[in-house]
């Protein structure tokens, strides 16, 4: 499908908030073809003029970068973030330094250099593109093999890499001779976008749908050049396309009636106006809540972008589905990080949505807990729609309408039937943990009579080392083979390229994933000594001091990791061996403690036996002085053995 087409109406305006948190970050190089054909095909540097206004779109935190290649790959620019005023005017004049003077066309190179200075860049969690404007084909000094080299380098180890890094691809054929079917190869791997043109229009629409898939913006639907806007946007930019001749025609007209235009906003502060040979660029602070109009003869567009702080969103969206597969969608109002509940605004609050394909269909999405969208009232809206059976990209619009709200936001939806698929059978495995993987042939998408093939597998691992795989034939339909270099933990990132065809230049070759699997760290576990207790671990407290009356051994509380490996063994001798020593120092230490404890306890009780004596011969010397003197002695004055032993126990 030529997506192209799809964006063939005319537009309106760009309206959005210069807010940071209000649009996504992005890394972009735009890589411009420099060759001497573009004199032919772009004599007044069209596409320096869309890249302009692609550059005045971008704010804080999206940072772009200019290459020009030919023969050689050059940089025209460096990065720069566009939220800054001195980086974005040097961007904007260095656009004025592309050439079109080169000799060949290396795409190879151009693809490869982009890369490079996106990875210097060094922001990974940062959503990462290029974007490819050339007028041409492969052309390395006219050898038909080193071009055929260079384009199966191209679809494959240089594909992988895109992949492995989530680097997408945006593609913009600048005239009938590019290699339109490589272009829209590219894009569609790498999650991005093809589309063909050479008129200035179209280069702007074509940048246009750049920002929006990158930056994410709201959008806001247009009647008739209408635009509802509603009190949460704070600022607003208007981006007004139009005829070279009408550029003093063009005005803005507020919700009360008030007109402006580029002359009149001279003397108003809070309005900033540029102005292009094709469009107007007009920033508004806090605009008026409700509806805006564009005043030009030449309206013609299907909608308005608005950036803001309450916005429509849609959850978990498959990008690559298979042609008549079934996919849900599930959108919300978000605003401040949290769904809107509020049900005043939910009982008013209608989605749908629409697959803009050869033959468009109009989903409505409901909020009665029977479309996978959680309960009913909750704020989710869910819907089904059957993907077209044509292959190639169109747009998804979700579209949200309440008395005082509008929303409208697009994604891009690749309608693939690939000739093969690869997976990995565990998505999370311990260190030394094989992991398979496998590839099927969809032998129906096979091209008639070609039917030899083979496929390799490119890993990017954790520390960014690279490691290929031959994958082996099970069956006719079936590959194999065994990924076991796992020791690292982290992410870990699967590429697969096939081969298909007879032996010689016509063969096919294609690139899928990325495909990704997690070793995770190894796991501590609490391990009991067999025959002891086991009990949940607790908080460290002191050694207790042996005392002399037997105490139940205490539990030992060893953790140790699962013996995976030979590193996991060692671990466990060494654990055993030091258990081994505790229990024999305890030994040692209580063999040493004990006499002394028992001399301590005998001397404590040597001054008791020692009064016993003295009481006892105190009483024996009374009764002999009474005996003596004739008096009896009575039998209750004698010492009993059981009052001896009562001073013992004193």
């Amino acid at each position: 499908m030529r997506y192209w087409r799809l964006l063939a109406l005319s537009f309106l305006a760009i309206v959005c908030l210069a807010v940071p948190a209000f649009t996504r970050d992005f890394d972009l190089v735009l890589l411009l073809d420099e060759s001497g054909s573009m004199q032919k095909t772009d004599p007044c540097g069209m596409r320096k003029e869309a890249t302009r206004m692609f550059l005045r779109l971008c704010g804080p935190g999206q940072r772009v970068g200019l290459m020009g290649f030919a023969t050689d790959v050059r940089v025209v620019a460096d990065s720069e973030d566009m939220g800054g005023q001195e980086g974005m005017e040097k961007l904007l004049a260095r656009t004025a330094r592309i050439q079109s003077e080169g000799l060949y066309t290396d795409i190879e190179s151009a693809l490869r250099s982009g890369l490079d200075e996106l990875m210097n860049w060094n922001r990974p969690e940062t959503p990462l593109a290029v974007l490819l404007m050339t007028d041409g084909a492969v052309d390395l000094s006219g050898e038909e093999e080193a071009v055929r080299d260079s384009i199966a380098t191209i679809r494959g180890p240089l594909m992988s890499e895109y992949l492995q890094h989530n680097v997408r691809i945006y593609c913009i054929a600048f005239s009938g001779g590019a290699d339109y079917e490589l272009l829209e190869y590219l894009a569609e791997t790498t999650g991005g976008l093809a589309a063909q043109s050479d008129k200035e229009e179209d280069l702007q629409r074509l940048f246009l749908r750049l920002f929006e898939d990158l930056a994410r913006p709201q959008s806001v639907p247009m009647d008739e050049g209408q635009v509802l806007l509603d009190s949460s946007v704070q600022e607003a930019t208007f981006l007004i396309a139009h005829r070279e001749e009408e550029g003093e025609q063009v005005r803005l007209i507020n919700p009360d009636g008030k007109a402006v235009s580029r002359r009149s906003s001279e003397t108003l502060e809070e309005v900033r106006w540029f102005s292009a040979p094709t469009y107007q660029l007009v920033t508004v602070r806090s605009p008026q809540a409700g509806r805006w109009r564009v005043d030009s003869s030449t309206i013609e567009g299907d909608r308005v972008i608005v950036l803001t702080d309450l916005e429509l969103v849609l959850d978990d969206f498959e990008s690559y589905v298979r042609p008549g597969e079934r996919t849900w969608l599930l959108a919300r109002l978000v605003t401040e990080g949290q769904t809107v509940t509020e049900p005043t605004i939910l009982s008013r609050l209608v989605i749908r949505a629409q697959v803009k394909a050869s033959t468009s269909a109009v989903i409505p999405l409901a909020d009665d807990g029977e479309h996978a969208d959680g309960s009913a009232g909750d704020g989710l809206f869910g819907g089904v729609f059957e993907a077209p059976q044509e292959t190639g990209s169109c747009d998804v619009e979700i579209l949200a309408r309440a008395p005082v709200l509008e929303r409208r936001i697009l994604r891009t939806l690749h309608v693939v039937n690939r000739w093969f698929e690869a997976q990995v059978e565990r998505e999370v495995v311990s260190p030394g943990e094989t992991v398979p993987i496998t590839v099927r042939v969809e032998t129906d998408n096979l091209p008639e009579g070609e039917d030899v093939m083979s496929f390799e597998a490119t890993v990017l691992r954790p520390d960014g080392s690279r490691l290929s795989l031959e994958v082996i034939p099970v069956a006719r339909d079936l590959y194999a083979v065994s990924f076991e270099e796992t020791m690292q933990t982290g992410l870990y990132r699967l590429t697969v390229t096939g081969e298909v065809g007879k032996e010689g230049p016509g063969r096919i070759r294609d690139t899928v994933g990325p495909i990704e699997f997690r070793v995770r760290p190894p796991q501590v576990a609490t391990l009991a000594l067999p025959g002891l207790p086991h009990r949940e671990p607790a908080a460290p407290v002191a050694t207790p001091t042996p005392v002399p009356s037997p105490a139940p051994e205490p539990e030992v509380k060893v953790a140790v990791v699962p013996s995976d490996g030979p590193e996991g063994i060692s671990l466990l001798i060494l654990v055993a061996a030091s258990l081994l020593v505790v229990l024999l120092l305890g030994g040692v230490a209580w063999w040493y403690v004990r006499p002394r404890f028992s001399k301590s306890q005998g001397q404590s009780m040597e001054p008791l036996r020692e009064r016993a004596a003295r009481i006892r011969e105190e009483k024996h010397d009374t009764s002999e002085e009474k005996r003596t003197e004739g008096e009896a002695a009575s039998p209750s004055e004698e010492p009993t053995e059981a009052g001896l032993d009562d001073l013992n126990r004193e």
